[in-house]
């Protein structure tokens, strides 16, 4: 706790690995709020006054204030502006001859850009220094507050729990929407069209005084939104400025779009991020984003149709705008299909935009649009309705100056020449875009874009279908915002080896000066677990299960007979984690023909982790019913549903076995080009990258017994290489401290057996 408090007030980026079961949440929350109050008491004494950036003359740092009040933007905007719109849009509508029709296609009309589009730069709140804590999942986060109830802040400290709005909105209507997008995409119509009954001034001002009144979480916040009918997704927004504590998902932290749309302010905060060695992927993760050759035709097809039909009705700025995205489609699109099947190219954003001929149109300018405009839903639904009539022929529209010359039936001998207009056939089969061809391309071109972000875009045609893809290549530029605009940076796990790769991944560009590492051991004694290195079988046959061994079946057959003895040894659960899903399949199809998985269900019953997350949780409750009864073994995959974030405390897992060394692809193009990024940078950075990723995966794996502190169980390596010390070094202290090597399987199954009578199995 003391580290903790001293990382913060040092303005210090720190390091804190704490396995589970030692109290590194009540820990953190404690450290993280005792100095909050004590930063906010010295202020208002007096003995300590809120920094203010300055210049080196000593003048105020403009640029930042600035940027501050940009920040602050009004989250609703004037009615009388709305009211305004709308009224323009009817008029139109009533100049129109064909108004029931163009009544119908109202929704689908883009609004004045003089009006909707306008940004309001208006102060907002004060926004005061606070804590942010950010986690993988939902579930964390409310278990993040529920740890608060139980430390001294409980009745002092105040939280708003930032969302998506599958987890916060409680209208029906755009509750039982499948997906996220679709979510989005539908409370954005309401709030452009007339309104969604939950978000009002009223209800947002109730929810925003209860937050900053009562501790509340994400289920008080849902509860409390349906009980009074008001939003807890903006009204989480409206509270945070004002609150103590912030609680968001990574997603939500890592990309300065979403931290803009929330209105977040790191400014002189504090940031803790639990479960850190998720953090590199995460942010990996986020910027990772493809687009295909079929995406970009039909954004093309449909927004060209979109043009053609409503282009009569679009002010000038708008029918510039969509110009510029078709050019943009085109661009692309026509780059794709140069790329040679089987092809592969690695190329920088700088590269694409001049290989696509658009370093003349200004993306940030045009996406700013498409954001604010919502176009890309617009035109899908324009799409949908197109391809839901039977047939329907997009014909040309006479326009203004036509309709002039030939009015009272004089028709002067004047060219009108007019755009050929595509065919819309509901026949023809069209791609399943669920989220929109054009929507698809939205989000590419947002991460293309990202200011700051060292990014690539690979692009290849595999099979005949021709993508891009932008990756991160390094998560470094993205961290360095956050960490910049922060005070402190805590990041917390219960693993966080190997710390070469976290550093390497996400402070390359901090100074080791700023840096604070701080390792807790484990509460548990050395009867509790012990580490077992299985280098052969019970046949003697030696355990590699790389490359190069997947096709020595003695090997496998030597695996099957392992698992059989461990079973019969190892009592309640047992969890076995393999490589990759097709290693999964593969031993349980030998296992089966070999009659192995026959004697493996003579005693445990056998579970697999699906690959769909719907099963996950019926499948987890089969298996614990089944431990309590007859014992159960669950095969499971590094990096699956189940690697992280599931508690197999107690008899769940009495033993957790690794089936070998679960590197990555080395033929992977983005793992090729960060390792020989890192090899340019320091000899022998890449090849420390690429074990760390694996032992990284490793290390959550085996984290998944050992829940508590009086928990006990057997971990299980499978492989001889987790006894060579490139390998063995990267596990963590509490786990390598405890590791012994067997080269003699019954003498490993004579020290398991010992094990489970100490602990009274």
């Amino acid at each position: 706790m003391k580290a903790i408090y001293t990382a913060i007030e040092d303005r210090k980026i720190g390091i804190f690995e704490s396995p589970t079961g030692t109290g590194k949440s009540l820990s953190i929350i404690c450290s993280a709020i005792k100095w909050l109050k004590d930063h906010r008491n010295r202020a208002e004494l007096g003995t300590q006054q809120p920094k203010v950036d300055k210049e080196e003359d000593g003048e105020l740092d403009w640029l930042e204030i600035e940027k501050v009040k940009k920040f602050r933007k009004k989250r609703k905007r004037d009615d009388t502006d709305d009211v305004n719109a709308e009224i323009r849009k009817l008029m139109k509508l009533s100049q129109n001859p064909e108004s029931k029709e163009n009544e119908a296609e109202a929704e689908f009309l883009l609004a004045d850009l003089d009006s909707d589009y306008d940004d309001d730069d208006g102060e907002g709140q004060e926004f005061v220094e606070k804590i942010f804590y950010a986690s993988r999942t939902h579930s964390q986060l409310s278990q993040f507050v529920k740890e608060i109830r139980k430390s001294p802040f409980k009745d002092s400290v105040t939280v708003a729990p930032i969302a998506s709005r599958a987890t916060l909105c409680v209208n029906p209507k755009v509750k039982k929407l499948s997906t996220v997008s679709q979510m989005n995409e539908s409370c954005k119509q309401l709030n452009k069209n007339q309104g969604c009954e939950f978000k009002t001034k009223k209800g947002l001002s109730l929810l925003s005084h209860r937050m900053n009144n009562t501790l509340m979480d994400i289920e008080d916040t849902v509860k409390f939104g349906n009980e009074n009918k008001c939003c807890p997704f903006y009204g989480a927004r409206e509270a945070l400025p004002t609150v103590d504590v912030c609680v968001l998902p990574y997603n939500l932290l890592v990309v300065p779009s979403a931290r803009e749309s929330c209105g977040i302010n790191l400014k002189n905060s504090v940031v803790i991020i639990d479960e850190a060695h998720n953090l590199a992927g995460a942010i990996e993760s986020c910027y990772s984003v493809g687009v295909t050759l079929n995406a970009l035709t039909e954004a093309y097809k449909q927004l060209n149709a979109y043009k053609a039909k409503f282009s009569a009705r679009l002010n000038p700025e708008n029918l510039m705008f969509v110009k510029q995205l078709l050019a943009v489609l085109i661009g692309l699109g026509k780059d794709l299909k140069r790329v040679n099947n089987s092809e592969q190219k690695i190329v920088t954003v700088r590269e694409i935009l001049n290989d696509a001929k658009l370093d003349n149109i200004n993306l940030f300018e045009l996406l700013k649009y498409m954001t604010k405009s919502l176009i890309a839903h617009k035109v899908k639904g324009f799409a949908d309705k197109v391809a839901n009539t039977p047939k329907v022929i997009v014909k040309p529209k006479e326009n203004a100056l036509k309709e002039m010359l030939t009015k009272n039936g004089k028709k002067k001998n004047y060219k009108i020449e007019a755009e050929p207009e595509p065919e819309i056939d509901a026949k023809k089969k069209i791609p399943n875009f669920q989220l929109g061809a054009l929507v698809q391309v939205e989000i590419f071109l947002a991460v293309l874009i990202t200011p700051g972000a060292d990014l690539r875009i690979i692009k290849n045609a595999n099979d005949g279908k021709a993508q891009m893809k932008v990756f991160l290549l390094n998560p470094a530029s993205i961290f360095a915002e956050i960490s910049k605009d922060a005070r402190s940076v805590l990041l917390a796990g219960g693993t966080m080896k190997p710390y070469q790769t976290l550093k390497d991944q996400l402070f390359a560009e901090v100074s080791s000066e700023k840096l604070s590492w701080f390792n807790c051991e484990h509460v548990i004694s050395d009867s509790q677990m012990n580490a077992l290195v299985l280098q052969r079988g019970p046949t003697n046959e030696r355990f590699i299960f790389n490359h190069s061994n997947k096709d020595n079946f003695a090997m496998k057959q030597d695996l099957g007979r392992a698992l059989v003895d461990i079973v019969q040894t190892v009592p309640s659960g047992v969890v076995v984690f393999f490589a990759s899903y097709k290693q999964e399949t593969m031993f349980y199809e030998m296992f089966k023909k070999s009659g192995f998985l026959q004697q493996i269900e003579n005693v445990k019953t056998l579970f697999r982790e699906p690959k769909e997350t719907a099963g996950v949780a019926p499948l987890l409750e089969k298996y614990e019913m089944s431990v309590r009864v007859r014992g159960a073994i669950l095969f499971a995959v590094v990096g699956g549903k189940v690697s992280e974030g599931i508690n197999f405390s107690d008899g769940l897992c009495r033993a957790v076995i690794m089936i070998g060394v679960p590197y990555p692809d080395i033929k992977s193009a983005e793992i090729k080009l960060r390792m020989d990024t890192l090899n340019s940078k320091r000899p022998g950075g890449g090849q420390m990258l690429y074990t760390g990723l694996c032992m990284r995966a490793v290390n959550q794996c085996v984290g998944r017994a050992i829940r508590h502190r009086d928990d006990s169980s057997l971990i299980l390596f499978c492989d001889v290489r987790y006894s060579e010390p490139r390998v063995r070094d990267h596990l963590p202290d509490w786990i390598k401290t405890r590791l012994t090597s067997y080269d003699n399987f019954d003498t490993a199954k004579k020290h398991m057996i010992d094990f489970c009578k100490k602990n009274n199995y």
